[in-house]
């Protein structure tokens, strides 16, 4: 991965109008993902994606998490099992001399 590619995941749920996504890096930073959508694919099931966040190269280990905004107060709900990524530096645009 270099960055910005997108990611998806299934969340399950009647209704995910009223969470906010986050993905913990490393088990130790954790990142809104204010670009997440979902779509319905069942009754209790929402398929989502975000942009994977600006990551340092090298190996991460992401897991995905939701928080239920109630009444003014956050609910985090339980995180995913986590997945890993190798981040890369980007690519040199073509024509561009390399460094």
């Amino acid at each position: 991965m270099t960055g910005g590619e997108r990611f998806s995941w299934t969340q399950t749920a009647t209704d995910v109008s009223h969470f906010r996504f986050f993905v913990y890096v490393d088990s130790t930073g954790t990142r809104e993902l204010t670009d997440a959508a979902c779509q319905r694919v069942g009754l209790d099931r929402f398929d989502c994606t975000a942009t994977v966040p600006e990551l340092t190269p090298g190996p991460h280990a992401l897991a995905i998490g939701a928080t239920l905004m109630s009444g003014g107060e956050a609910v985090p709900g339980t995180r995913s099992q986590p997945f890993n990524v190798i981040m890369t530096a980007p690519a040199a645009p073509s024509g561009s001399p390399a460094k």
